[in-house]
């Protein structure tokens, strides 16, 4: 984000990013830095948030998704046999990022922005979550 010009950006997406985050903290500096290239009126989508995370939701969320995608047995295969992985290896070195909804919410209010959570699939994950984040909220302002 520190390339992108001043108050350019009018819509911000960030999807499968947030979970490799290591800390709310570095959560708090994406909204930051986002907010510094946004224009008025700008909004952000964070999506395939690991929120009020279970391992074995989040399995079965993959496995669902491949089902819905017709990707079951390639889903299948790749949670079977994602222990042996590079990624898999990484990960457990690197924990992913998880939260509950109020540590959200927290952030975005820190950050003086609001959000709402999206009730609708977006990714492969069922499970996952979505937030539409207002980068500058406004009193009043009408749901769009």
């Amino acid at each position: 984000l520190d390339r992108l010009p001043v108050r350019n950006a009018t819509r911000i997406l960030c999807v499968s990013v947030v979970q490799y985050y290591r800390s709310l903290d570095e959560l708090r500096t994406l909204i930051a830095k986002a907010k510094s290239i946004a224009a008025p009126g700008c909004r952000m989508l964070v999506a395939d948030l690991l929120v009020d995370y279970s391992l074995y939701k989040d399995v079965l969320g993959v496995l669902l998704g491949g089902l819905q995608s017709g990707t079951f047995l390639a889903k299948l295969r790749e949670v079977v046999s994602g222990n042996h992985s590079l990624y898999a290896r990484i990960r457990a070195k690197n924990p992913v990022l998880t939260m509950t909804r109020r540590d959200l919410e927290r952030v975005c209010a820190d950050e003086g922005t609001s959000l709402r959570f999206i009730p609708c699939n977006l990714t492969g994950n069922c499970f996952r979550a979505h937030a539409l984040i207002d980068l500058f909220p406004t009193t009043g302002a009408t749901e769009q």
